[in-house]
């Protein structure tokens, strides 16, 4: 009797279980998120109040609302087209920390649009789409919030100069997005309008990814930073636009507080780069070979390190694309820097690795954070020394910082310095001569910069050794004696 009255409540219960509420519309409530979809009138508001699924395509013919709030709204169907918006169609989302996920291995539209979609909160996530995670074809997308993502992770993914696996993917559709994110590991955008439809992405939108155009003209408005590719036979003039054909770019700006991302290398014809720069002492990264008599920096690497002071080398014809290096302004009476390119510079991807020695110097595309840990201690610069990481220090885009080891592997017994001093190194110095006034080879009237060892500038010679800089650029070492 007892295993009776037990198996009769199990059921009682198993079917309660079962008959959970997921979503409301007003006060009425239901069991799956498709029925409340199909019961929805003309602007009504569907809100999720559980996690749920998708188990059948969606058909949207009217206006209305999706309010997922914080719940996940999971695709289990094997439907193409997940969420269809006919062109009689708008479709308004809206959330918090609620989305609308594919994790099935199988691609799908996540949603297709025809007629309106109005993103303002939540997340569209994918890891694998047909033509996009969001599809619009002869329609309208404005994106005022939220995220759109495609997580697939495929092997060798770059740029994907084809219809497939995009996050959000327009063919002859109006887009504009005014905030949110929008995130792949191929393109995050394939803009396929030819018919000239408006595409406004402000700077307020976070993109991750490649934005493909075609044609190359596609897209009214990007944020600063980002660049374009196309596929043609014909070039462009217009700058940060990449032509795939022959991988080539007219002219390259890259923009401080704009991380460079570029899953290709390509040829610049010319490219540049500027930034305010108050202290005679910076660092620099670029994804473009410097031209370093067009720019109006000096550009160092570290060759020599002692207690407390960090020795540096001049670079006197180029420095390499992604190559780190410290910086000093020619001219310390301007309040910046104008960084030129070496014409058909090759650009690189990522920031060249560097080579094992004293101090490694890294460099950063993107903002990075540092701090120390037990194997290294790490360094950042700043009003013209270099100081210790021992809390977090964010290091910006396009600069560099470097670490020395905690320990030396013969003494053990070397404890790095909380702070460096800059010394200029004598290997660049092309003389070094007893007495600046019995040299023949040094004029004393050509003479347009001094300074100390340590790097400090001074208005005349010391007593004791000094670097002097001529007009021909050339650096020497004078000792002199009073």
């Amino acid at each position: 009797m007892i295993r009776e009255i037990l198996l009769i409540l199990f059921l009682v219960l198993g079917c309660a279980a079962q008959a959970q509420s997921v979503a409301k519309i007003g006060t009425t409530e239901y069991t799956s998120f498709n029925a409340a979809v199909d019961a929805a009138a003309d602007g009504d508001t569907v809100v999720l109040t559980a996690d749920c699924e998708i188990a059948s395509q969606v058909n949207i013919s009217k206006n209305i609302t999706i309010s997922l709030g914080d719940y996940i709204l999971t695709n289990t169907s094997s439907a193409s087209n997940v969420i269809f918006v006919s062109e009689e169609g708008t479709l308004t989302i809206n959330g918090n920390e609620g989305g609308i996920y594919h994790t099935q291995s199988t691609g799908c539209n996540l949603i297709f649009v025809y007629g309106n979609l109005i993103l303002n909160g939540g997340h569209i996530v994918s890891n694998m789409a047909n033509l996009g995670v969001v599809a619009c074809y002869n329609s309208s997308f404005t994106m005022n919030g939220g995220s759109v993502e495609n997580l697939c992770s495929a092997e060798g993914a770059v740029i994907n100069n084809s219809n497939e696996n995009n996050a959000v993917y327009l063919r002859s559709a109006e887009f504009k997005a005014t905030t949110g994110r929008i995130c792949s590991n191929m393109d995050a955008v394939f803009n396929y309008n030819t018919k000239g439809q408006s595409v406004i992405i402000n700077d307020d939108v976070v993109i991750e990814g490649a934005l493909w155009a075609n044609p190359v003209t596609a897209y009214s408005s990007i944020p600063d930073g980002h660049l374009i590719y196309y596929l043609s036979k014909k070039s462009s003039t217009s700058s940060n636009v990449v032509n795939l054909y022959d991988k080539t770019c007219t002219s390259l700006v890259v923009t401080d507080g704009y991380k460079f991302q570029s899953p290709v290398s390509f040829t610049a014809s010319a490219s540049s780069y500027s930034r305010k720069m108050t202290n005679a002492w910076g660092t620099l990264c670029l994804p473009f070979s410097i031209d370093v008599e067009k720019s109006s920096v000096e550009c160092y690497d570290i060759t020599a390190v002692q207690d407390g002071e960090l020795t540096l080398s001049l670079y006197t014809t180029s420095v390499p694309a992604g190559t780190p290096v410290i910086v000093k302004k020619i001219d310390e009476t301007q309040n910046g820097i104008t960084i030129v390119g070496v014409e058909n510079s090759k650009v690189c991807t990522a920031p060249i690795a560097p080579e094992t020695s004293d101090a490694c110097l890294y460099g950063c595309f993107s903002d990075n954070e540092i701090v120390n840990d037990t194997e290294n201690s790490y360094y950042f610069i700043a009003n013209d020394m270099f100081y210790s990481a021992a809390r977090a220090a964010s290091v910006p885009s396009y600069r560099a910082y470097f670490t020395l080891a905690n320990t030396n592997s013969v003494s053990q017994s070397w404890s790095p310095s909380s702070t460096f001093n800059i010394a200029i190194g004598e290997s660049e110095l092309t003389s070094v001569r007893p007495d600046a006034k019995s040299s023949a080879s040094i004029d004393l009237n050509n003479i347009v910069e001094i300074r100390t060892l340590n790097g400090m500038l001074v208005d005349e010679l010391q007593s004791g050794v000094n670097m002097v800089k001529q007009a021909d650029g050339i650096w020497h070492k004078i000792c002199l004696k009073k």
